[in-house]
């Protein structure tokens, strides 16, 4: 059992669920800045190319993630991948109503539901049976129940 201990919590992929360092507000700026810029830059491409603009921001997400290694950066960019991130998904999914809801009409409701649940619990069944674990399978069901890439960051 003592091999348990040294283990992540579950769906603790990326270390976040351990309780950030306390920082002042000063500590955040460089790397809130760096990740301004790069949405700023990602609504740029985004739009003057025609692409969406979640792919461009993991893109370039992507492309100045060498970033995080340096210290001055890590307190700003955790707040910004951990906080607003997930501040952000929830704003996204607050413009569906509850009047777009109520509007489906409780069979489609339920349905939708059902194949929610059935999705995720798909990616868990298929990732254990392929060896991997339940933490990947509720990552990767998830962004295929939900809404792709957004569901992922959150998850």
């Amino acid at each position: 059992m003592s091999g348990y201990a040294s283990l992540p919590l579950a769906a603790d992929l990326y270390n976040d669920l351990e309780p950030s360092p306390k920082s002042s507000w000063r500590d955040l700026v460089p790397g809130l800045m760096v990740a301004v810029l790069a949405t700023m830059a990602a609504a740029f491409v985004a739009d003057h190319y025609n692409a969406p603009l979640t792919l461009m921001a993991l893109l370039i997400g992507l492309a100045l993630n060498f970033l995080g290694a340096d210290p001055r950066m890590g307190p700003g960019l955790g707040f910004a991948s951990k906080t607003l991130l997930r501040w952000g998904i929830v704003l996204v999914g607050a413009r569906i109503t509850l009047g777009q809801i109520a509007g489906l009409g409780p069979m489609t409701l339920l349905a939708v539901m059902a194949i929610l649940l059935v999705t995720l619990g798909s990616g868990v069944v298929i990732a254990r049976l392929l060896g991997l674990g339940s933490a990947f399978g509720t990552l990767a069901g998830g962004a295929v129940a939900i809404c792709g890439a957004s569901a992922a960051m959150a998850l």
